[in-house]
Order: structure tokens, then C-alpha cells, then sequence
């Protein structure tokens, strides 16, 4: 929301004034959430036919030379990685303050590189955003949309190039996203792995 307030002075904190004594006034952008109420149900109160699943499963499986493609995701890698158990259930994180890459611990093989991929990801296209003024701020859907498209994208083309690292994460679903800045960013990641497997 747009607000106007009385203009403060930096240094004192104190009210501006003009010429005539009259405090000056400006506008500033303020955020407050909001609720929207709604009736709900549990899907016990319901009949029908079963509901799709809408979530992704688990990739599994073990991944041809993965000692040699991790070595080369985490060669290509501006930031540290690690593993630990993450309370949250997510598969992995981009820490936006520390400029690092966590993921959880004992995960498949397949798992593990497709989500240090979309962390990579993340770290290459999202590290600015909350630098960024509130209105040229990409949501969390489109940054996890532009991420999972990237993770999507460069393990495809490195099971193209690489038929024996047997990529496959095609039970993860995305919609449209920013194509160019996720095929900028494939290309680039890409380039860089391809030039660690050589």
C-alpha cells in the first residue's frame, strides 16, 4: 500500500519542515498481509473419486559416475556445499545470507544431483532478489518454477551428452517460466560441468 507520512531527517529522526513551518510529507510503500476467510473442508467430509496427487515423488536410484558429475557440480559451485539433516522436510536449500548450498542428508543418488542442481540454481539467478525493489521481486512460485525448469533442463542435456549418467528427473513436473533467463542459465551451467566431466 502507498502511505504518506511526514518526511523524517535522516540524522535526527525529527519531522522535516518547509520554508513556512509546515511538516513535509511523502509517500512511502508499506506491506501488511491479509487474510482472506473461506470455508474449507477435510477430505473426510467428501465424496467422489480419489484426488490426483499433485506433489512430486522422491527421485530414486543410483547415478553412473556420480562421484565424478558431483565433483564436477561442486567444482562449478561459487558457494559451499553441504549435507545435514533438514528439519523443514525440504530436500535442500539455498542460504541467501550465509551464500550457501545445504542438502539432505541421505538422499539417492538421483535425488541429490537434481536438487543441488535446482540449488545452484538458485543461488545463480536469486541471490539478488531481496536487493531488488519489492515491486522487480520475483515470487517464491516463479523462483522455484525458474529452478526446477533449470534442474529440469541441464539434466536432460547432460544424459544427452552423457548417456550413462542415466539423468532422468521427469517426475518433476513445472509450468512456463522466464525461458530466457533459464536457458541462459542451463546453457551456462552446462558449459561449466561439461568442462569439469572432460
Amino acid at each position: 500500500m502507498k502511505q504518506e507520512r511526514d518526511a523524517l531527517d535522516p540524522k535526527t529522526g525529527k519531522p522535516q519542515m518547509d520554508a513556512q513551518g509546515n511538516p513535509l510529507k511523502e509517500i512511502i510503500e508499506v506491506e501488511r498481509p491479509a487474510f482472506k476467510v473461506a470455508t474449507v473442508f477435510d477430505i473426510s467430509q467428501t465424496e467422489g473419486k480419489e484426488l490426483p496427487s499433485i506433489g512430486v515423488n522422491e527421485l530414486s536410484g543410483g547415478v553412473e559416475g556420480y562421484d565424478a558429475l558431483f565433483n564436477a557440480l561442486k567444482a562449478t559451485c561459487p558457494v559451499p556445499i553441504a549435507f545435514e539433516d533438514i528439519p523443514s522436510g525440504a530436500k535442500g536449500y539455498y542460504h541467501t545470507e550465509d551464500h550457501r548450498i545445504a542438502l539432505q542428508e541421505g538422499m539417492s543418488q538421483m535425488q541429490t544431483v537434481k536438487t543441488l542442481i535446482h540449488e545452484m540454481s538458485h543461488e545463480r539467478m536469486h541471490s539478488h532478489e531481496k536487493e531488488k525493489p519489492v515491486e522487480e521481486r520475483l515470487s517464491r512460485r516463479s523462483m522455484e518454477v525458474e529452478a526446477e525448469s533449470v534442474a529440469f533442463v541441464v539434466g536432460t542435456a547432460l544424459s544427452a551428452e552423457h548417456p550413462e549418467l542415466k539423468l532422468d528427473f521427469s517426475d518433476y513436473s513445472f509450468g512456463k517460466a522466464s525461458l530466457g533467463r533459464i536457458q541462459a542459465t542451463a546453457s551456462e551451467m552446462i558449459s561449466e560441468i561439461e568442462g569439469q566431466l572432460q
